[in-house]
């Protein structure tokens, strides 16, 4: 067998060994440092554009921005026309029935009898001023007036002779219903 004898002295293999070492640790420190750079510039760049897509994300806001302004004021409009159309529409439900009721009132009159004023309380007392140029005829409206289904027991509170020679009257009654439903005579 044979044997080879390293006739070098072992300061200079320390040497030797420790060089290489360094040379790797110097290698290995400029790599690290290569790819520490190369990731500096990276994140630069990538702030960069970060950047120009905030700018234009943030133009694009602004100019969204400028775009909602009027819808939001005809948002407001719009809540404010409907908050207008159902007071409205709550004003009209609560006047219709009281509308109904006058027109078949009047519409019970005959045409010598003359409905001067109506006027119905908010107890649903029902007051008909009005003149006629015969009792025959006040009496007729009396009872046309007490065949209708939304008036109950209407009594002729006043009747005078004008000056004029026509008869001036004043029937009271109550209104029936609540002015739920109006039948224009009873069953």
């Amino acid at each position: 067998m044979r044997k080879e004898i390293d006739l070098r002295d072992r300061e200079f293999v320390q040497a030797s060994r420790f060089t290489r070492k360094r040379a790797a640790r110097a290698v290995l420190a400029a790599a690290a440092t290569g790819l520490l750079l190369l990731c500096y510039c990276w994140s630069q760049y990538y702030l960069e554009a970060m950047r120009r897509e905030l700018a234009e994300l943030k133009a694009a806001n602004q100019r969204l921005a400028e775009q909602v302004k009027p819808l939001e004021q005809m948002e407001k409009e719009i809540k404010l026309l409907e908050a207008k159309a159902a007071r409205e529409r709550e004003i009209r439900e609560s006047t219709a029935p009281y509308s109904r009721y006058l027109r078949l009132i009047e519409a019970a009159a005959p045409d010598t009898v003359i409905v001067e004023a109506i006027s119905i309380t908010d107890y649903r007392q029902l007051t008909v001023n009005g003149r006629g140029s015969s009792m025959h005829l006040i009496a007729g409206y009396h009872q046309a007036l007490s065949r209708l289904a939304f008036i109950s027991d209407p009594p002729v509170s006043s009747i005078d002779l004008a000056p004029d020679q026509s008869y001036r009257f004043v029937i009271k009654a109550a209104l029936e219903n609540g002015g739920a439903s109006i039948d224009v005579e009873k069953r």
